[in-house]
């Protein structure tokens, strides 16, 4: 047989196969940038078809995405469900070395059902192999996983060890099969969405950094991930560093300050997961900056569980890329009550602020609302290395909320008010008017300077030109 026209029959065969998953890449790959490699690769056993199993059910290769290179690899459903094999998990593992070797952003298309039938405990063995090697290389390289369709079993795990988790809105993801997890509720059977769905992780685990409804979108994603990442600066030229945000004088508005601070749209990580606290990352004078931004309630928010967790996961991740950190403050603290005490409260704060004092790079604490007790000590102390704490002029800095100090500093007048109701009233307002002003703070040397809102992005700009 002519061997051209035998490589020919043999490529088309695969590319029938895999028509689907193909189209898939070329959404989000730079055009014609794709160079496929192990594209026969497949492991023979006793009976197989050819076809079907070259390539193992997965391809993998490298491309450009925006111009930056990128290894991948892709799980193709329509080969035994994306099965995992011990010859998959070889070929994976080969692509991601490549990717550790060249320094490249490494991309994973999951789509599996699971391990593939007969495989046994080498489909076990491949599992480790692979996310062994994605641990390794978590401090080398940017990994980025996309969920297009079915993640189960080990590979959710996989997924995990990721930079970056990016889930098509009809993906689902779970640990078992999301049947015997329906099948185990006792509230009954529920659908796979609802028990694993990309809005229940984006929502309630932040196991999602981001949800894709379309093609478009996540590749309008990834482009800014890799950009933002890149090492370059990256403004235009015309950008006025001196702007004053006028938007952002009056009360504080978290809203407003992601709108109108940086250079340009902010690309925000897990916003459907702990929103009182909100995680993103953008450019500032042409440099790339990881913000922190507390939701604007009135009160401040209070730190738990969940945004403790979310905070502390986006700290290290900026510590990864030494990307400069901003914390724009308004927290309450830790609530006091029962159910925060009988949680893991102590230790979610603690490991936030062992998160904090690990960051090695710039870091600097904007103090927009409020900084109550562990609210100021974690997220703008100087102690705890903020290279700078500015405050805006109507922010309030104090151990405690000013009820609770103004109780326990006026004790004595308020007992021997002839009115201790009006009293109390009369030295809750003196004491947020007096002593917990953030000029006090500066006094002290706790808080830097003291500025007008507006004047925000210059400052801020001045100290990153600086510090980085």
């Amino acid at each position: 047989m002519d061997k051209t026209a035998l490589l020919n029959r043999r490529k088309q065969e695969i590319i029938s196969i895999s028509e689907g998953i193909r189209g898939f890449l070329e959404s989000f790959l730079d055009e014609y940038s794709f160079v496929e490699m192990d594209t026969f690769f497949f492991s023979k056993g006793e009976a197989f078809d050819e076809a079907s199993s070259f390539g193992e059910g997965v391809i993998t290769g490298y491309a450009t995405i925006d111009g930056i290179p990128a290894c991948l690899f892709a799980q193709n459903f329509e080969v035994s469900k994306g099965g995992m094999s011990k010859a998959q998990a070889d070929k994976i593992i080969k692509i991601q070395k490549q990717a550790q070797k060249t320094g490249a952003a490494m991309i994973s298309v999951i789509d599996t059902a699971g391990a593939k039938l007969g495989e046994g405990i080498t489909a076990l063995e491949g599992y480790g192999g692979i996310m062994a090697q994605a641990a390794r290389m978590r401090n080398d390289i940017t990994q980025i996983a996309i969920i297009k369709g079915s993640c189960f079993g080990a590979m959710s795990y996989f997924a995990a060890l990721n930079d970056f988790v990016i889930m098509m809105g009809d993906s689902v993801a779970s640990t078992s099969s999301p049947a015997i997890i329906s099948a185990s509720s006792p509230n009954g059977a529920k659908t796979a969405n609802e028990i694993c769905g990309a809005k229940f992780h984006f929502g309630k685990t932040g196991f999602s950094h981001f949800v894709a409804s379309s093609a478009d979108e996540l590749s309008g994603i990834l482009r800014s991930i890799l950009n933002l990442l890149s090492e370059e600066e990256d403004f235009d030229p015309d950008t006025d560093f001196n702007r004053q945000v006028e938007e952002l004088n009056g009360a504080y508005d978290a809203d407003a300050l992601i709108e109108n601070l940086f250079d340009g749209p902010m690309l925000e990580l897990g916003k459907g997961f702990a929103p009182q606290i909100r995680c993103a990352l953008a450019k500032l004078g042409g440099i790339t900056v990881g913000a922190i931004v507390c939701r604007s309630d009135e009160k401040g928010v209070y730190l738990g569980r969940e945004s403790c967790l979310k905070a502390e996961r986006f700290i290290r991740l900026l510590n990864k890329y030494k990307i400069p950190l901003l914390s724009f403050v308004n927290c309450a603290g830790v609530k006091g009550d029962v159910e925060t005490e009988s949680a893991t409260i102590i230790s979610d704060v603690a490991n936030l602020i062992s998160a904090i004092c690990d960051f090695e790079g710039a870091k600097i604490s904007i103090i927009c609302g409020r900084a109550i007790g562990i609210g100021f000590s974690a997220l703008a102390s100087k102690s705890l290395g903020f290279d700078n704490c500015i405050a805006w002029a109507d922010a309030v800095v104090s151990p405690l909320g000013e009820a609770a100090s103004a109780v326990l500093r006026y004790s004595d007048e308020i007992k021997n008010a002839q009115d201790p109701v009006r009293m109390r009233e009369e030295v809750e307002r003196r004491y947020a008017q007096i002593e917990a002003d953030p000029f006090n703070a500066a006094k002290c040397g706790s808080v830097d300077n003291i500025i007008m809102p507006s004047a925000t992005r210059q400052y801020l700009i001045s100290m990153l030109m600086m510090l980085v």
